[in-house]
C-alpha cells in the first residue's frame, strides 16, 4: 500500500495535484517512512516528532502534503522560529523542513506548489520570510531563489574518524557538565562571541530552548571547553554533530578543533553547520572538509521585502541546532 493511502483514503481520486496542510490521520510513522523514501535514508518516529512536529515560537509546526488522487507524492514540513536583528527587533519566520518529492513523482513540478503553499501559510500566520538551509547544488535553493530569496553563505563542515586534524592547541573538555544556567547566556552581550552582533534565532523562554537544543532525538551531551566556552554535541550514529557553541570568539578556533580532535579518537565522525564567515577559512586550516551552502531567506509577501533585503549584508549567527 503506498504511504498515506490509508490516512487519505476517504480523499476523492483526482487528476490534479491538491495540497493539504495536516491531513487528518498523519502520524509521525507513517511521516517517518514517506520521508524516508524521499531521501533514502532512514527516518525514525522519534526524529520526525522532533524535526517536523516540536512546537516553537507558540505555534506548532505543519505538515504540508501534496496528493495525487489520496496518494502522498511529495511533501514538507514548516517549522515556526523567531529571528532577532542586530537592531533588537524580533521577526517571526518559518523554516523549510524536509521538502521532498518521491523518487517517481519528480520533475512534475510539485515543488513549486508546496512552495506557493508554505509560503501562503507563513504569511497568514505573520511570519515575515521563509528560511531554507540548502547545500550550493540543492534544487530546494533554485526554487526560493528564483522566487527573489536572499542567499547568505553557510559552510557544512566535516571530517571522517581517520583525516588528520593540522595541529593545534587544546582547551580542557569536562563532559557532563550542568547546562541548568546555560539558557540566557545564549547570544548575550557578555559573552564576548559577538553573536548579539548578528542575526540569530531567539528562544524566548528556557523550556522552549531546552526543547530545541536539548530534548533531541539522540540525546545531547553537555560539554565545557575551558572555563568560558560551552557546547553541545548529538551523537547519532558514528557521527559528532555540534548542535550548539557558545563562548569568547577568541576561543572559537581552538574549540572546534578540541571537538573534532575527541570525536575522532572515540572513532566517529564530526559534524558542524555554520554561517560564521571566520570558521570556513579555520576548519580549511584544520583540514577538515567543508560543503558550501545557503541560508536562503525569502520574503513572504512585498511588504516585507525591504526587511528581508536588508539581511543580505548582516552578518549571520545560526547554528546547527537552529535548522531542525
Amino acid at each position: 500500500m503506498d504511504v498515506f493511502r490509508g490516512v487519505l483514503a476517504s480523499v476523492p481520486d483526482a487528476v490534479e495535484p491538491q495540497v493539504r496542510v495536516n491531513p487528518a490521520g498523519l502520524d509521525a510513522t507513517s511521516d517517518a517512512a514517506f520521508v524516508g523514501r524521499c531521501f533514502g535514508t532512514h527516518w525514525s518516529a522519534a526524529t520526525c516528532r522532533s524535526y517536523l512536529r516540536r512546537p516553537s515560537a507558540g505555534t506548532g509546526s505543519v505538515r504540508i502534503i501534496l496528493t495525487i488522487g489520496g496518494r502522498a507524492a511529495a511533501g514538507c514540513g514548516l517549522a515556526y522560529r523567531i529571528l532577532r536583528t542586530p537592531d533588537g527587533a524580533y521577526h517571526r519566520v518559518g523554516v523549510i523542513v524536509a521538502a521532498g518529492t518521491l523518487p517517481g513523482d519528480r520533475g512534475r513540478g510539485y515543488y513549486a506548489r508546496l512552495l506557493d503553499a508554505a509560503i501562503e501559510r507563513g504569511a497568514a500566520l505573520g511570519c515575515v520570510a521563509l528560511l531554507g538551509f540548502v547545500t550550493a547544488s540543492n534544487a530546494t535553493g533554485r526554487g526560493l531563489r528564483n522566487r527573489g530569496a536572499i542567499a547568505v553563505e553557510s559552510s557544512y563542515i566535516a571530517a571522517g574518524p581517520l583525516a588528520p586534524i593540522a595541529g593545534h592547541a587544546s582547551l580542557r573538555l569536562e563532559a557532563r557538565v550542568s547546562i541548568q544556567r546555560w539558557y540566557g547566556h545564549t547570544g548575550s552581550s557578555s559573552d564576548g562571541s559577538g553573536a548579539e552582533k548578528s542575526i540569530r534565532f531567539c528562544y524566548p523562554t528556557a523550556e522552549v530552548w531546552r526543547a530545541q537544543h536539548v530534548e533531541r532525538p539522540h540525546g545531547i551531551e553537555p560539554v565545557r571547553l575551558g572555563t568560558t566556552t560551552r557546547a553541545l554535541v548529538e551523537v547519532v550514529g558514528d557521527t559528532e554533530r555540534l548542535q550548539w557553541l557558545e563562548g569568547p570568539q577568541r576561543e572559537r578556533p581552538t574549540a572546534v578543533a578540541t571537538l573534532a580532535a575527541g570525536a575522532q579518537r572515540a572513532r566517529h565522525r564530526f559534524f558542524m553547520y555554520s554561517t560564521v564567515a571566520t570558521d570556513r577559512t579555520l576548519v580549511q586550516r584544520l583540514g577538515l572538509r567543508v560543503v558550501p551552502g545557503y541560508l536562503m531567506a525569502l520574503a513572504t509577501s512585498i511588504c516585507h521585502q525591504p526587511t528581508v533585503d536588508g539581511w543580505r549584508t548582516m552578518p549571520w549567527c545560526v547554528q546547527s541546532c537552529d535548522r531542525l
